[in-house]
């Protein structure tokens, strides 16, 4: 039982015992020790039901606590010196723990205090094709001395369902060549795509910044809108990531590839099983086709 016992369990106790029941009886039936039963009747025949309140089991006497006096020490060295508990324990002749328990009590533990991480804002579009996230991935070669692959992976941020594809570079030529294949399966208009600033995206951070890749040019002339990541904000683009664990956890990892060809027919079963079969926590169980589905269903009733 909890050690924290109200005063109306232990004002029956007494009472039981003055109705003539035994110590024992009680103790069994509120599942206490007899020593403990003693301890209340003792105190509340000394001081009534005051002596019921529960007592702090802090010590009255501490011979190891530090002084008033050495705590405004360790404050002082601590604020004014900017230096850690080892070294204000060696000039206090304390002991380190001491010191850092001191320190923590304050809330000194750190020179500078540690600002709380921002929550990342997660968003979600309202229709599909509104926003795609795009993003490529470098491929461990599959043997040693095999040249590395790349994979492009593209979501679509309101039903989440994706799509993929292999290649042997992240080159410019290859992301528009998957742009063209991606908005070939997803079959209905898209506004915008979201990419970081890769080379094969984007030329924001190379010395032409004002030129425009073949990648970026296809955006513009297909009407689409090309947004860019913030730089060291990855989460922004945090779905496809998320994608790519999906992939490597729930594919890659649960099967011996044998060679590029099969890693590419094995992502594509993969792809296929997580937009048609595989429940969507983030969407409620629904798949990412089902969703898209339902959208469009949803919009050709109020049509209709």
């Amino acid at each position: 039982m909890n050690s924290r016992i109200s005063r109306k369990v232990k004002l029956r106790c007494i009472e039981l015992i003055n109705n003539g029941n035994s110590v024992t009886d009680i103790a069994k039936l509120f599942d206490l020790s007899r020593k403990t039963i003693y301890k209340w009747l003792n105190r509340y025949q000394e001081l009534g039901i005051e002596g019921l309140e529960d007592h702090s089991t802090r010590p009255q006497n501490s011979p190891g606590a530090l002084s008033d006096h050495v705590i405004q020490q360790i404050i002082s060295l601590r604020v004014k010196e900017k230096i850690g508990p080892a070294r204000i324990a060696l000039r206090l002749g304390l002991t380190h723990s001491s010191v850092y328990r001191t320190l923590c009590r304050q809330g000194l533990q750190y020179l500078q205090p540690k600002k709380p991480r921002k929550k990342p804002q997660r968003y979600e579009k309202t229709y599909p094709g509104e926003l795609l996230h795009l993003d490529t991935k470098t491929l461990v070669p599959l043997r040693r001395g095999y040249p590395k692959e790349h994979q492009f992976a593209i979501l679509d941020d309101y039903s989440r369902e994706a799509f993929c594809r292999i290649y042997p570079a992240a080159t410019t030529r290859a992301a528009t060549d998957f742009l063209y294949l991606a908005l070939e399966y997803y079959n209905y208009p898209v506004k915008a795509v979201l990419t970081d600033n890769a080379f094969c995206f984007s030329m924001r951070y190379a010395a032409h910044a004002s030129r425009l890749t073949l990648f970026a040019q296809t955006c513009r002339d297909l009407g689409i809108r090309h947004y860019l990541l913030r730089p060291y904000h990855p989460e922004t683009n945090g779905k496809v990531e998320r994608f790519f664990r999906t992939i490597d956890d729930e594919c890659y990892n649960r099967i011996r590839l044998r060679n590029s060809l099969h890693r590419s027919q094995v992502l594509d079963a993969f792809v296929q099983h997580y937009n048609f079969r595989r429940p969507h926590l983030s969407l409620k169980g629904l798949t990412p086709v089902q969703r898209r589905i339902n959208y469009f269903n949803s919009v050709t009733d109020v049509l209709e």
